[in-house]
């Protein structure tokens, strides 16, 4: 296994704690595959559209020169995006970086207007064919569709997959000039570029950015293989709000736990623990709830907590450990259930399943299966549930309600498209008029957060919690009525048919279009290969990216089989 930390100071602290007998080491390197300019871009006083460009060598500024802009950058949103295009020229390979989804599309939008009509690419087919993805997966009005036709595009983590890779692929191929990114970029997405250019970047809602992760992200400037050299431009870096720390040189970096915070402070921790890690301080602070799960799993195994790597409680260890101890002792439920379920306290489980023996018919505690009509009732009672008693935060009434119903239509295979219109139609009988583009951003916003990763965490919890009462109180054969809800969250589907389809390599998008024209609902792979191999994908009315996606599955997967 090999782990890449750039500019660590410390990558030995990811080697503690490998197990005995296995050889492991710390390769620190300084290998340049391309040369960086690190820029700062300030505006000359007095002279709004006139801007001075220095370039950082050694730790100091030295002036190249100015760029002049098209406009005065008024309000101050337009100065990343018109030194954006000034600088790059309309040229591809331009990467904008901002600070959240909101401020991808409004950039997007003044690159796509400074441009001009002079750089409409609409006729390109590549184009074309993504913007009637847009327009039939998502929303014929999304804002996506309209910058696309002057090669501009924004990119963020919760759009489908399938967008998000098509864009990456037009960018790397240069058919695309400008992306702008939010902290995806921070995540794995490997896009490389000419010209990066970020004004006051931020990780997250108002946490500056560290120089750890500014220099990760300038790593996408330059492209090995292609360029020799890539430009990070840094705007308003006289700015001290903005940029706190200027960005001069590269410099390592420490890497820390996450569970350090709460480590540095057993007392806090030992007086959570000892209150029954109560469901609203859990909400509060679920990195407490986490390191408390943590250790009771260690404890309920029997490993002493001088011997768990990262946990330095100094001379506090004994006495959490006896308070971890002494919280587990009224605990039923097996280590082996409370281990599959990091982030959940243990008490918290306890809670649960106390509440399960109380509450008298057990026939109004099962979750039915997403096709069921009574699904959301149920799934609104389960979500309801978790809140009270495990610490989620599902919201209360309407909102409760909304995320119930945006989990049991995501099951049932509802395309995204379906998805975003139901809640335009809600909100239009609701208040009368609707935002579209921030009602687009917080649907597929819920889709991942809530729908794709809360929900399966805490519906897991309470279905294995139920089953264990279920099976204590003599009942297991309802327990086996239940669905497996976890998975159906994770991939959004509940047929067999389109698990199938997934399972060869489609994407979600591409597997509910065709789960569409299939009737049959209980195919294997090779039934959902038969039923594609018989089709002429040309009279199917999908989108053309999506008989793309088919074709070149079925090309892979006849060229394995035929290896």
């Amino acid at each position: 296994m090999i782990f890449a930390s750039p500019l660590t100071e410390n990558p030995e602290l990811l080697l503690e704690g490998a197990p005995a007998g296995v050889e492991v080491s710390a390769l620190p390197s300084e290998t340049i595959t391309v040369n960086q300019n690190l820029l700062w871009a300030n505006q000359i006083p007095r002279a709004p559209t006139r801007w001075k460009i220095e370039r950082v060598a050694a730790g100091q500024p030295e002036v190249l020169g100015e760029v002049e802009l098209s406009a005065r950058p008024s309000p101050e949103s337009k100065r990343l995006p018109f030194l954006a295009v000034a600088i790059g020229a309309g040229d591809p390979g331009n990467v904008v970086y901002v600070n959240g989804a909101s401020s991808a599309e409004k950039t997007a939008r003044q690159i796509y207007d400074a441009l001009g009509a002079e750089h409409e690419i609409v006729k390109d087919p590549r184009i074309g064919a993504l913007r009637e993805l847009i327009e039939k997966t998502i929303h014929e009005d999304y804002a996506l569709s309209t910058v696309l036709s002057r090669g501009v595009a924004f990119h963020y983590g919760n759009m489908p997959l399938i967008v998000r890779a098509e864009i990456e692929r037009l960018f790397r191929e240069g058919i695309l000039r400008y992306l702008v990114c939010t902290s995806t970029l921070l995540e794995g997405v490997n896009l490389p570029c000419r010209n990066l250019f970020a004004r006051g970047p931020k990780k997250g809602r108002g946490n500056v950015m560290s120089p750890a992760d500014f220099w990760n992200l300038a790593g996408r400037a330059g492209r090995w293989g292609k360029e020799f050299q890539g430009n990070i431009i840094c705007v308003d870096t006289a700015n001290e709000k903005l940029w706190p720390e200027v960005p001069r040189s590269r410099a390592r970096t420490p890497i820390t736990r996450a569970s350090d915070p709460v480590v540095e402070k057993p007392d806090l921790l030992r007086k959570y623990i000892e209150a029954g890690t109560p469901a609203d301080e859990s909400r509060a602070e679920p990195l407490m709830e986490s390191v408390f799960s943590f250790l009771a799993t260690r404890y309920a195994q029997g490993v002493p907590f001088a011997e768990v790597p990262g946990i330095n409680l100094g001379d506090r260890t004994e006495q959490v450990e006896q308070t971890v101890g002494e919280a587990l002792a009224d605990v039923e439920i097996p280590v082996d259930t409370f281990a599959v379920h990091p982030g959940i306290s243990p008490i918290s489980m306890q809670r649960l399943l106390d509440y399960f023996r109380n509450k008298g018919d057990d026939t109004k505690l099962i979750l039915a299966t997403p096709e069921s009509n009574d699904a959301a009732d149920s799934y609104v009672s389960a979500l309801g549930r978790s809140n009270e008693l495990l610490g989620a935060k599902f919201g209360t009434g309407g909102r409760l309600w909304a995320v119930a119903m945006l989990v049991t239509h995501w099951m049932r295979g509802y395309p995204l498209a379906r998805l975003i219109a139901e809640r335009i139609t809600y909100y239009e009988g609701r208040d009368g008029a609707v935002k579209l583009a921030s009602l687009i951003r917080s649907t597929m916003d819920d889709v991942e957060q809530i729908a794709r990763f809360e929900a399966p965490k805490y519906l897991a919890c309470y279905l294995d919690v139920l089953t264990l009462h279920l099976g204590q109180t003599g009942k297991s054969e309802l327990a086996d009525e239940m669905p497996d809800l976890t998975m159906m969250l994770e991939l959004g589907v509940s047929r067999q048919t389109e698990l199938s389809l997934m399972a060869l390599g489609l994407s979600r998008t591409t597997a509910v279009a065709l789960s569409e024209l299939i009737t049959a609902d209980d195919l294997d792979r090779e039934g959902v290969l038969a039923w594609l191999s018989e089709q002429k994908l040309a009279e199917l009315d999908l989108a053309s990216l999506i008989k793309l996606e088919i074709s070149t599955i079925l090309a892979d997967v006849g060229s394995d089989e035929t290896a």
